[in-house]
């Protein structure tokens, strides 16, 4: 099923029926406006989800992409401020993903999109994205942290190999291999 329109969940309790049955069971490619909000929980049925619009997940929300399938961008934003879970990994290949919730699973950003980036934050407030897997940025994407109300570009990351911390040092802020205290909480690489 394909989503064109403006679709909310809000709430814990919310359902979408058809007759009876669930009648978003077959929901998996996202065009138009779909949000969950209000500690709204969904969860997708089967196969991999796409988005090449807008999807947001508000603070105590989730969104779950079941059945152990992926989470698949290739235009648009998607805003995380709850949290996204993808067991075969969220894979942004254009567009923009962002906020300040949690990724679970393995997180790809670059491809042949439209120069995909990653955003800790959102709307250019400071946030504390979680990745709860792999991270892996390509050179054709990019990453940018919103830190107390400044944005600051950050270079090409592979968190596979090194965890990576963010370290304060006269003027200036740093992505380092983690050697040094922390002065705020680590990429969970």
């Amino acid at each position: 099923m394909n989503n064109a329109a403006n679709l909310t969940i809000s709430g814990p309790s919310a359902k979408i029926l058809n007759g009876t049955a669930n009648g978003l069971a077959d929901f998996a490619n996202n065009t138009g406006s779909f949000t969950v909000t209000a500690d709204g929980n969904f969860t997708t049925g089967v196969g991999n989800f796409t988005n090449s619009n807008k999807v947001t997940v508000t603070a105590g929300s989730s969104m779950t992409v079941g059945g152990g399938y992926a989470y698949s961008q290739s235009a648009g934003t998607t805003t995380i401020d709850g949290t996204l879970t993808a067991s075969s990994g969220i894979n942004v290949t254009g567009g923009t993903i962002e906020g300040a919730g949690t990724l679970s699973g393995n997180v790809s950003v670059g491809g042949s999109g439209t120069t995909p980036a990653l955003n800790i934050g959102d709307s250019g407030k400071a946030g504390l994205l979680v990745i709860t897997g792999a991270y892996a940025q390509l050179t054709t994407a990019s990453a940018k942290a919103f830190i107390v109300e400044q944005l600051w570009e950050l270079d090409t990351v592979n968190c596979r190999s090194a965890q990576l911390r963010l370290w304060r040092e006269p003027s200036l802020w740093h992505w380092r291999a983690a050697s040094r205290r922390p002065l705020v909480q680590p990429l969970p690489c």
